[in-house]
C-alpha cells in the first residue's frame, strides 16, 4: 500500500511501484524527473522528505541488453513498446521517453505503452562513472572517475529493460538506478504542478479535527453547521 506525504514544497509517496508510475505519469500526473531529482539530491533538499527515498523519477528509459540491437518491439516484465523507425538496429542507445506523452493500453495481463522518443543515447555497456548527458542526467559512458564531483554512477542491468530512472541509493547521490524492476516499490515526489496531487498545499490540523468530528456527526444529523467544515476543507483543497 502507498502512502501519501503532504509537506508545504511537495506531495511525496511511498512504497510506488514502476509499474504505478507508469500508471500515474499516463493520467498526466507530474513527477519530478531525473535531473530535477538530481538537483534535490545535491542542494540537501532530500532531507526534508527522507522518508521517501530511494524515488523513482518520471525520466523513462527503454534499451536492449549490450550489443543487442533495438528490433521492432522491446518487452520487459509485461510492458511491451513499440520502437520507432529511426532506432530500429541500432544498438547500445537509451530511448530516453517523452513522459508527457505516454500512454498506457492494457491487453489482458500485458501493457502496451507508447510515447515520444525525448532523446536516444549513447548507454554505456557496463556499470561506471561517467558524465551525464545535459538533457537527460543519464551517464552517457565518457570515462570519468569519481573524484569528477560532475560525474555519476550508472547501474544498469546487462538485459532489456523498459522502467523509469530510480534515485538515492548510495554514492552520496550521485547514483542513477536504471536498473530496477517495475515491480518494486520506491518513493515520488510530485511537482508542484501536479494538479491531482495538490501539491504545496497544507490542511490546518484543527480544521481535519473538526472534519472527523463532523462527519461522526453526520450519521445522525444533516445540520449545515456540521457540514460547513468539510466545504472549508474541499476549498483549502482546490
Amino acid at each position: 500500500m502507498s502512502v501519501t506525504v503532504l509537506t508545504q514544497e511537495k506531495i511525496t509517496e511511498k512504497n510506488v511501484t514502476g509499474y504505478k508510475v507508469l500508471e500515474y505519469l499516463s493520467q498526466g500526473r507530474k513527477i519530478l524527473d531525473n535531473k530535477s531529482t538530481n538537483a534535490e539530491l545535491q542542494s540537501g533538499e532530500w532531507q526534508k522528505t527522507r522518508d521517501s527515498w530511494p524515488r523513482w523519477t518520471s525520466t523513462i528509459v527503454v534499451n536492449e541488453a549490450p550489443e543487442v540491437k533495438f528490433g521492432k518491439v522491446v518487452e520487459y516484465q509485461n510492458v511491451s513498446f513499440e520502437v520507432p523507425k529511426e532506432y530500429q538496429g541500432r544498438k547500445n542507445v537509451a530511448l530516453v521517453l517523452d513522459s508527457s506523452t505516454l500512454k498506457m493500453e492494457k491487453q489482458d495481463e500485458k501493457v502496451l505503452l507508447s510515447a515520444k522518443v525525448l532523446k536516444s543515447q549513447h548507454y554505456p555497456e557496463e556499470n561506471g562513472w561517467s558524465m551525464p548527458d545535459e538533457d537527460t542526467g543519464i551517464p552517457t559512458g565518457s570515462k570519468d572517475s569519481s573524484s569528477d564531483t560532475n560525474a555519476r554512477y550508472l547501474w544498469r542491468t546487462s538485459r532489456t529493460r523498459i522502467g523509469p530512472v530510480a534515485r538515492g541509493f548510495g554514492y552520496y547521490g550521485r547514483d542513477v538506478a536504471v536498473n530496477g524492476g517495475l515491480d518494486l516499490g520506491f518513493g515520488v515526489a510530485f511537482a508542484e504542478q501536479d494538479k491531482q496531487g495538490q501539491a504545496g498545499k497544507t490542511v490546518p490540523t484543527e480544521l481535519i479535527e473538526q472534519v472527523r468530528s463532523s462527519l461522526e456527526k453526520l450519521e445522525l444529523t444533516n445540520k449545515q453547521e456540521l457540514i460547513e467544515p468539510i466545504k472549508k476543507l474541499v476549498r483549502a483543497l482546490e
